[in-house]
């Protein structure tokens, strides 16, 4: 593991130890790589403001968790200890990177990173904002959990990713 030393003057009077070099296991010259899967509602609420905002990959790349192993491998595991989808890596201008795991932060990330495409989400007043996070909250605690069930009784072959672009179109429509 790569170490950088902190200067003084960052944290003056603080005693300083060294922090470790943000190196992702993945390689991508995107601005974002978001790691998610066609059938997670968690992934889905993230791509739906990649979709909205008509992101490029240049943007924000989409990856499946598979393209480092599967969320279950040590290299994804860096990333997301839950070894969920979705997480995110975040290149900064500075050339920090940056991981992020649940899917509010990353929406909330991705508003304001890229605040001047629109359209926005990130509401005008209090009273709207309270609304969002409420919705999100409601959606986080009673609807998605029970999402797995949808796919329990697939029939056995069938492929998820079939409905890969359900998203773009639901977007589009509404």
């Amino acid at each position: 593991m790569q170490y950088s030393a902190r200067t003084e003057n960052e944290h003056p009077g603080k005693r300083q130890r060294p922090t470790p070099a943000r190196t992702s296991p993945f390689s991508s010259d995107a601005a974002v790589t978001l790691f998610s899967v066609p059938i997670s509602c968690f992934a889905a609420r993230a791509r739906l403001v990649v979709y909205a905002k008509e992101l490029t990959e240049a943007q924000v790349e989409l990856v499946p968790p598979s393209a480092l192993g599967g969320s279950k491998s040590p290299e994804y595991l860096a990333l997301n200890p839950l070894g969920k989808v979705p997480t995110m890596i975040a290149r900064e201008e500075d050339g920090e990177e940056m991981e992020l795991f649940e899917s509010t932060a990353i929406v909330e990330y991705l508003a304001e990173r890229f605040a001047d495409t629109a359209p926005s989400f990130i509401p005008a007043s209090r009273a709207a904002r309270a609304r969002g996070r409420m919705v999100a909250a409601l959606l986080d605690n009673y609807v998605c959990p029970h999402h797995p069930f949808l796919y329990k009784n697939l029939a056995p072959g069938t492929d998820p990713r079939r409905w890969r672009g359900a998203d773009e179109d639901w977007v589009r429509r509404y």
